[in-house]
């Protein structure tokens, strides 16, 4: 058996585990990833105090809409809770905390409280179960 024929036979008995196993596990990927990013993104923002303004959003994730703060903290809206934040408001919080307080500039521009907000997700909560809200 010559090399060529070697290969040959090698891809053709491998094309059915290529086919349905390196897809799978790239779907596992993906999702780890995704679930240690919000992890991440959650205990960012759980264990820092912020006094800071919104300076960016993105909803390229479809599902969710993140939202940029000037000190580099995330938060992220999901779905199945949308949080009523804007570019420009302001968010106060305490550190080791899940609560935070949404201002919002009023028509004599001052911040106004608009809304306070448990940021929880469901990564978070399943890690730390712990934790009060």
């Amino acid at each position: 058996m010559n090399l060529i024929s070697a290969i040959n036979h090698f891809k053709l008995r491998n094309t059915r585990w290529v086919r349905i196993y390196i897809p799978i596990a790239i779907i596992i990927v993906l999702i780890i990833t995704m679930i240690i990013h919000s992890y991440r993104v959650t205990t960012n923002f759980y264990r820092n105090p912020s006094n800071s303004i919104i300076i960016n959003r993105s909803n390229w994730q479809v599902r969710s809409t993140s939202f940029y703060l000037d000190n580099g903290i995330q938060i992220d809206s999901f779905s199945d809770f949308k949080f009523d934040l804007k570019i420009g408001d302001s968010i106060v919080k305490k550190a080791q905390s899940k609560k935070f307080d949404v201002y919002r500039k009023n028509g004599a521009f001052k911040y106004q409280l608009i809304h306070a907000y448990i940021y929880d997700t469901k990564t978070y909560s399943f890690f730390h179960p712990e934790i009060d809200k």
